[in-house]
C-alpha cells in the first residue's frame, strides 16, 4: 500500500510513518513538500511500485473486503484490457446543493479516480496522469489515453467502494464550478469523449445551455428588446429551490453563483483549447 501525501501542513507525514513502523501492511508512505495536485501525487504513488496492476481509491472512500480481488480479476481476465473501473455508491440519506458524493453503477465516461484500476503497461505507454491537471480532469485524460493506446477497458460490480456525503458549502462548489473548463481539454485531444462523455457535442449538460440563453436574453432584452427577457424563464425554472424552502431567495443566489462560475470557467477553458463547448 502506498500512500501519498499531497504537501499537508499538519502531522499527517508522521502519522503514516509511524503506522507504517507498527502495521502488518507493507505501506509506504510519500510526500509532497507543496501541494502538486492529484496528478502528481498519483503518479508518485504508482511510480513507487513495481507491481503489474495497480488500483486507486481516494481518502473519502471505504472498499468492501473483495473491492481489491475484484478489480484485479476483471484487469487480469483480459489481457488487453488496460483499465478497469470500479463500482462506487453512496450511503442512504438526504443530500443538498453542497453535498459532495460520487455514485459510478456503470462504466462512466469521467473514469472517476475514486475506483479505478490499470494495468502498469498501459499507464507507463501514456506516461501516467496529465499533472498539468492539477485541479481535476486528469482521471478522465488518463482513462482517455489508455484506450487511444489501443487498450480496453472493463467495469467491475464486485470491486465496491462506500463514497462519503459530504457536505463541502457554496465556496467549493464555486471553485468546482470554475474547474469544469477542464473538460475541454479531454475534447479536444480525445473526441470519443465529446461524443459519449457530454449531453450534446458542444455542451456538456442542459443546464449549461439554459444558462447561456438567459444570458443572452438579459443582454438582449436591457439593450434591445425587453421581449428577450423571457429567455430567461428556462434556466429560472431549472434551478428553481424547492417550494417553501426557508432560504428560498439565498438558496436561487447560490445556485446563480455556482452556474456563473461554471460558464466563466467552461468559457476560460473553450478559449485554451479553441473548442465550442458550453
Amino acid at each position: 500500500m502506498v500512500i501519498v501525501d499531497d504537501g499537508s501542513a499538519d502531522d499527517t507525514d508522521a502519522t503514516l510513518h509511524a503506522l507504517a513502523a507498527t502495521t502488518s501492511l507493507r505501506l509506504t508512505p510519500l510526500r509532497f513538500d507543496y501541494n502538486r495536485g492529484q496528478a502528481a501525487a498519483r503518479n508518485l504513488g504508482w511510480a513507487a511500485t513495481t507491481t503489474p496492476f495497480l488500483a486507486f481509491i481516494d481518502d473519502d472512500c471505504v472498499p468492501e473486503p473483495t473491492w481489491l480481488q475484484a478489480g484485479l480479476d476483471a484487469l487480469s481476465a483480459e489481457p488487453q484490457t488496460g483499465v478497469v473501473q470500479g463500482c462506487t455508491k453512496r450511503p442512504a440519506g438526504p443530500t443538498t446543493d453542497w453535498t459532495v458524493f460520487r455514485e459510478v453503477l456503470q462504466p462512466s465516461p469521467w473514469f472517476e479516480g475514486c475506483n479505478l484500476f490499470a494495468r502498469r503497461r498501459a499507464l507507463e505507454q501514456v506516461g501516467g496522469f496529465d499533472e498539468s491537471m492539477r485541479r481535476g480532469g486528469e482521471d478522465t485524460m488518463v482513462g482517455w489515453a489508455i484506450l487511444a493506446g489501443g487498450w480496453r477497458r472493463a467495469f467491475a460490480d464486485g470491486a465496491v467502494v462506500w463514497h462519503d456525503n459530504d457536505e463541502r458549502g457554496l465556496g467549493y462548489h464555486v471553485r468546482y464550478g470554475w474547474r469544469e473548463g477542464v473538460i475541454c481539454k479531454v475534447a479536444r485531444r480525445y473526441p470519443a469523449f465529446r461524443r459519449e462523455g457530454l449531453w450534446r457535442p458542444w455542451a456538456v449538460r442542459p443546464l449549461n445551455v439554459a444558462y447561456c440563453v438567459a444570458l443572452i436574453g438579459v443582454v438582449l432584452g436591457v439593450s434591445w428588446r425587453r421581449q428577450l427577457l423571457a429567455l430567461v424563464l428556462p434556466y429560472a425554472w431549472m434551478r428553481r429551490p424547492p417550494r417553501g424552502h426557508d432560504r428560498y431567495l439565498r438558496l436561487a443566489a447560490e445556485r446563480l453563483a455556482v452556474d456563473t462560475a461554471v460558464f466563466a470557467g467552461m468559457k476560460a477553458g473553450a478559449a485554451r483549447e479553441h473548442q465550442l463547448i458550453v
